[in-house]
């Protein structure tokens, strides 16, 4: 009959025990082995005898051929007791010998010599913390073995083959391994699962190998095999600091599970893949919790959690099991873990990456990502990448989302970092809503792609792979953006830059991202992220519109006082935003992070954002807007205080009522600051566009125009300097007619953002009206007044003190016999003027229509200019 496996041939040799052993001389130095055994309940139900060897090499050869040369001693086991003691005192053996145990049920034992055979089952010793069975010989008593007998024999030969690449020189231990690794920490296998093992010199170079396979345990086909080569090169064999680990893998595996079936396996070639680090000595762990979405972990698809080196993150999600440091299956039934990391080379300072991964297709082996599993990747508040620093003792509250499932595509993009400023960037797309400015708050699920590069100044090109982790190409509405780390801090703080891929005048462009490569996906630093004030700051209010929206609002703060900035540029003075959930009807915006301090002026507007398709809020057409707003001193700014600021303050109004449409209009004017009393550097001039529904004309008891607006009407508004008048009384031209003081008249927006009330012909072409007015074609025809504050304290409101001047051509003469009640030429309706008035009246005259591209006013002699606005009276 053949050998089943190395070991059978022990058992060839109890004759020769019988007549007074083998091997050496006797030691006279005691040497004892006792220890325990851990029986299957079948063998309790028989006669068959348990029976424990005392081999000197675990050599196939060696035992099929030599037997006596490799049996030292065996004994029949007490098996009710379930112990055993073996005396090698005369054996011939020395303390540090290494030899092997091993533990049988014989069940067809006929007091001859026995032997292990189809349907006996055995059990072989290793030490804890080692992956080889050898155990070192101490003088005296031996104690402590305990062999589990848990092997059933099968009758087969089977072998694997192949080479053992790379120059790596030492001793080297082949294992074939049919259980499951639960962990990184390979003194922790099971060595019951351990089908095939042998012992060799590596010399430089490919080596070629034959591992014969166990029959004990599991018959052929055996599924799920791992091989696995360890070079000790300490000669220690036990896997420590130094040592390399060695798999047989394909493609982009880190290691091949494959299957043994009778006969040679071949081809099975082993790769060098991994070092085992030296302890950093630090006191290291990691602990914290994951969820799944939806079921659960379970032997068959279990979680694990898994550290990687953080220096290069982007690797790491490429090839999540090509950088391990160290991982760990958790328990079934179990979501909360604990990792102790003080055997690796995690220290303290470390930058590390942490993974939760749930093997869905599991096989046993070490863990890799396929189709159809789930990972998740822990990153901290306030980090744009997932890496964080260890700390002494231990890291808690690493709490994984587990919820990313894992696609098969390959998808990048490219394009340049343009502009001068230079650092480290980490590069982002990211294919989740933008709820606020506040960029440590963006969810890390939503990342499908980030690298860390250096940029130089001047454009830097660039490639971003797409990681096939959480959503499946096409992945649509992905904003692209790249933050410049200023200080190096790995976080979103002060004085970092934020660049975006934006197409024409938009701030940031989404973009739809296939499989394969787009490129051309520029990018411009637009952003400069605030020092924060140190204040604790704060909006609150009901979001103006109704409560059953449909569409998100956006709360937006500027520093800013003209409307015309928020609507035409509005990021270019933008401080905050912030995305109001749907169902939420009270808000409460946190302004800490940002650089307002108490007693600064802010605008603040609110968005609700039809077009809605994820990113950054942006007004477009058929959008709504709003204002916070005094409606009786023309007021745009609130101030804020520390502490919670309540939106709108009193006196001011805030509601959802302008629309916002796309076209572009303005009005050319020139200001005549000739009949304005005195004004300081201070002083600053606001003008107004006002549709004349938001306008009441009236002759006060004072006897001067008395101009009643409402500033929801506002068409255009622009704040300059006092100084930036064009005419002031003195004739800069030599000529007697008003001359500006620059070649150029100024321009006054139209703003795209009207209110509701008024009809805006969005589609109409010059000289079609864009707005609509009264009397259309008339000579009464009226559109809008043209306004300005002479604002002379600077405060950019109407007070005591201010002066109104308007655009006006036409002037009433009124006479001591006049009728008191005027009917304006331009305008419908009378005008009670005060009977003790006599003298001149200068009345606001309406712009007549108002249409795309620049408007100007038609003069008599059939050409045009400016719209001046003169006359400024105390109100």
């Amino acid at each position: 009959m053949r050998f089943l496996n190395p070991y059978i041939g022990i058992f060839f040799c109890c004759l020769v025990l019988l007549m007074g052993g083998c091997g050496d001389e006797p030691d006279e130095q005691e040497i004892i082995l006792t220890g325990t055994l851990g029986l299957p309940p079948a063998a309790m139900e028989t006669d068959a005898p348990v029976l424990v060897a005392v081999t000197n090499t675990v050599d196939a050869k060696v035992l099929d051929e030599r037997p006596k040369e490799a049996v030292i001693d065996y004994v029949t086991a007490d098996k009710d007791a379930a112990e055993f003691r073996v005396d090698l005192t005369e054996r011939g053996v020395r303390p540090g010998d290494e030899v092997f145990l091993v533990a049988f049920v014989d069940n067809n034992y006929t007091d001859d010599v026995p032997f292990p055979d189809e349907g006996d089952m055995i059990g072989i010793y290793v030490e804890e913390d080692r992956i080889t069975p050898g155990y070192e010989l101490q003088a005296g008593e031996n104690t402590g073995i305990h062999i589990d007998i848990t092997r059933d024999v099968f009758d087969f030969d089977a072998e694997i083959s192949g080479e053992i690449q790379g120059d790596e020189t030492g001793s080297l231990v082949l294992v074939a391994y049919a259980g499951e690794i639960t962990s990184s920490d390979f003194t922790a296998i099971d060595f019951d699962a351990v089908i095939g093992y042998e012992t060799l010199d590596k010399t430089a170079g490919p080596v070629p190998y034959t591992l014969d396979i166990l029959p004990y345990g599991q018959d052929v086909p055996i599924e799920n095999v791992q091989v696995f080569a360890l070079l000790d090169v300490n000669d220690s064999e036990t896997v420590d600091p130094g040592d390399k680990i060695g798999f047989f893998s394909q493609g982009e595996d880190f290691s091949t599970p494959f299957t043994v079936t009778e006969g040679e396996t071949p081809d099975i070639d082993l790769e060098f893949k991994f070092t085992v680090d030296e302890p950093s000595g630090d006191d290291v762990s990691i602990s914290g919790s994951y969820r799944l979405p939806a079921g659960k972990a379970t032997e068959d698809a279990p979680v694990y959690i898994a550290v990687f080196d953080g220096e290069d993150a982007e690797s790491v999600l490429d090839d999540p099991f090509g950088a391990v440091r160290y991982f760990e299956r958790i328990p079934a039934g179990r979501t909360e873990f604990t990792l102790d990391l003080a055997n690796t080379g995690l220290a303290a300072g470390d930058e590390v990456i942490v993974i939760g991964f749930w093997d869905r297709d599991y096989n046993g082996a070490i863990p890799a990502l396929s189709v159809g599993d789930v990972l998740g990747v822990y990153a901290e508040a306030g980090r744009i990448t997932p890496a964080i620093d260890l700390v002494e003792g231990g890291n808690t509250g690493v709490e994984i989302n587990i919820s990313r499932e894992v696609f098969d595509y390959e998808a990048s993009i490219s394009g340049a970092m343009l502009g001068n400023d230079a650092g480290p960037v980490t590069l982002v797309a990211y294919a989740g809503e933008i709820t606020s400015s506040d960029f440590t708050a963006l969810d890390f699920d939503q990342v499908v792609g980030f690298t860390t590069v250096t940029k130089e100044a001047g454009a830097t090109p660039y490639t971003l792979d797409i990681l096939p982790y959480g959503k499946e190409v096409p992945i649509e509405n992905v904003q692209v953006f790249a933050l410049l780390d200023a200080n190096r801090s790995g976080a979103v703080d002060g004085g970092d830059k934020i660049g975006f891929f934006g197409e024409g005048d938009q701030f940031s462009t989404p973009i739809t991202i296939p499989e394969g490569r787009i490129g051309d996906i520029d990018i411009q630093f637009k952003f400069t992220v605030d020092e924060p004030s140190g204040f604790d700051i704060s909006i609150a209010g009901t979001v103006p519109g109704p409560a059953n929206r449909t569409k998100p609002v956006y709360i937006t703060v500027f520093d800013s006082d003209n409307p015309n900035e928020v609507v035409e540029d509005p990021f270019a003075g933008l401080k905050f935003f912030y995305k109001v959930p749907q169902t939420v009807v009270n808000y409460c915006v946190d302004l800490s992070n940002t650089d307002i301090y108490p007693g600064d002026e802010v605008l603040v507007a609110a968005l609700r954002d039809k077009d809605f398709a994820g990113g950054f809020p942006e007004p477009s057409r058929g959008d709504k807007l709003g204002i916070v707003q005094n409606k009786e001193t023309y007021e745009f700014t609130a101030q804020l205080n520390c502490g919670t600021n309540v939106i709108p303050p009193p006196d001011f109004d805030f509601q959802l009522n302008k629309n916002v449409f796309e076209f572009d209009a303005s009005i050319e004017y020139g200001l005549d600051l000739t009949d304005a009393g005195s004004f300081g550097q201070e002083s600053r001039i606001i003008v107004l566009t006002i549709h004349v529904d938001g306008v009441d004309i009236s002759v006060a008891a004072s006897g001067q125009i008395d101009l009643n607006i409402d500033i929801d009407y506002l068409l255009g508004v622009d704040i300059l300097p006092a100084t930036a008048y064009d005419f002031i009384g003195i004739d800069v031209s030599g000529s007697s007619t008003f001359s500006p003081v620059s070649a150029e008249y100024r321009q006054l927006p139209i703003l795209t953002a009207i209110y509701e009330k008024v009809l805006v012909k969005e589609d109409s072409q010059p000289p079609e009206p864009l707005i609509k007015g009264y009397d259309h074609g008339s000579e009464k025809e009226r559109t809008a007044y043209l306004v300005a504050i002479l604002d002379k304290n600077g405060n950019t409101r109407l007070d005591m003190g201010d002066e109104i001047g308007y655009y006006s051509r036409t002037r009433i003469t009124v006479n001591e016999d006049d009728e008191r009640v005027i009917e304006l030429p331009c305008c419908p309706g009378e005008i009670v003027v005060p009977d003790w008035f006599t003298g001149i009246l200068h009345f606001p005259t309406p712009i007549p229509r108002i249409t795309k591209g620049l408007n100007r006013e038609p003069r008599s002699d059939g050409s045009q200019g400016p719209y001046w606005i003169s006359h400024f009276i105390e109100p």
